[in-house]
């Protein structure tokens, strides 16, 4: 896809992004992302914009973490599970070669 620019507000910021993520796709991100400056908003927690956009990339950053961990781990499992299966596979293959011999 080609990139091209975009003008959106962010945290009541105008920005000019330059994306070749489809239209649909960065507005869920710029949602989710207000979502939760709006949530940081609510609990208190920031009210300046520095310090708010600060907390909010930790979140972001933790939550990011989080996921790379945990597809890391399901990663980890799939392959574990297809060395079980590829070793099954190998001992039926080898019965079989011992069966027809």
């Amino acid at each position: 896809m080609d990139s091209h620019v975009v003008r959106v507000t962010v945290l009541g910021n105008k920005l000019s992004v330059r994306t070749d993520a489809p239209p649909e796709q960065l507005s869920a991100t710029i949602s989710f992302i207000e979502e939760k400056a709006e949530l940081l908003k609510t609990a208190s927690i920031a009210a300046d914009p520095l310090k708010l956009s600060i907390l909010l990339n930790i979140i972001l950053a933790d939550e990011l973490i989080k996921a790379n961990k945990e597809l890391v781990k399901i990663k980890q499992t799939e392959f574990s599970e297809l060395e079980k299966a590829d070793k099954l596979a190998s001992d039926l293959i080898e019965l079989i070669s011992h069966e027809i011999e």
